[in-house]
């Protein structure tokens, strides 16, 4: 009888200890918090095979990143790579207000600066929360990109400066805006600089309030409904490299010539 009574005594002396234990657990979990400006780091290692005509003929491992960055108004973007210094901007969660490229490239990993040289198709698509966006980089990148739809429908952003070539710009002329990547701004205004050879079809369509453009004397085309339905704009200082101009390209603007 003693003998049971001495094993049940354990038996309660241990699930108070558990006890006592998730509750610990539980309140510094709780205690937990994260601030605007963090961020969380997940890197994992990729293996994979490259075929040809049904045969492996080689299998190599690569890193791959994927960075959770959060932007207030409990919000986050991401990124996500397979190196630190070609990073994209992938997507977003919840209703971000702005960010700017040199807050993200400020991230660091393991003392290895993040550089952005990507904003992925439809990363931002829809965003209607979204009010300002600065691109201009604080680390180099050979190259730069805004793909298809970025910026698609973000009907309240109006500001966005492009990175520039420069000390901590970008270094080639082949960066590039995908097609309607800024379609349906609030933008009032629009500018490029050399190392930027075309805009992609659409990609200041329905613009309205765009009152204001410059290109580089790098574009050569000026794309099918680049500015098509941008109201505001009244007048246009064309490249002198410009050779062609697409259909509707200037169709709903107050350019007559």
């Amino acid at each position: 009888m003693k003998k049971t009574r001495f094993l049940l005594f354990l038996c309660c002396l241990f699930a108070v200890c558990l006890g006592m234990f998730a509750l610990a657990a539980c309140a510094k979990k709780q205690d937990t918090s994260y601030d605007d400006g963090d961020y969380i780091v997940d890197s994992s290692e990729v293996e994979w095979e490259e075929q040809v005509d049904g045969s492996t003929v080689r299998r190599y491992k690569d890193d791959s990143y994927e960075i959770i960055y959060l932007s207030g108004n409990r919000s986050y973007i991401t990124l996500e790579g397979s190196k630190l210094s070609e990073m994209a901007v992938t997507g977003y969660k919840g209703d971000v207000l702005s960010f700017s490229l040199a807050d993200l490239e400020s991230i660091e990993v393991s003392g290895e600066a993040v550089s952005v040289n990507e904003i992925k198709e439809d990363a931002f698509s829809g965003c209607v929360s979204l009010e300002s966006v600065d691109l201009t980089k604080k680390n180099a990148s050979l190259d730069f990109t805004v793909g298809n739809n970025a910026f698609f429908g973000c009907k309240n952003l109006e500001q966005l400066p492009l990175p520039t070539g420069g000390e901590n710009g970008v270094y080639t002329n082949g960066n590039t805006i995908g097609d309607y990547a800024f379609a349906g701004t609030a933008l009032t205004s629009f500018s490029m600089d050399d190392t930027y050879a075309s805009l992609g079809a659409g990609a200041l369509q329905n613009c309205a309030s765009l009152s204001l453009v410059e290109l580089p004397e790098t574009v050569t085309v000026i794309n099918d409904s680049t500015f098509e339905g941008c109201a505001s704009l009244t007048s246009f200082r064309f490249p002198s490299t410009v050779t062609s101009i697409g259909n509707r390209a200037f169709s709903g603007t107050q350019i007559s010539s």
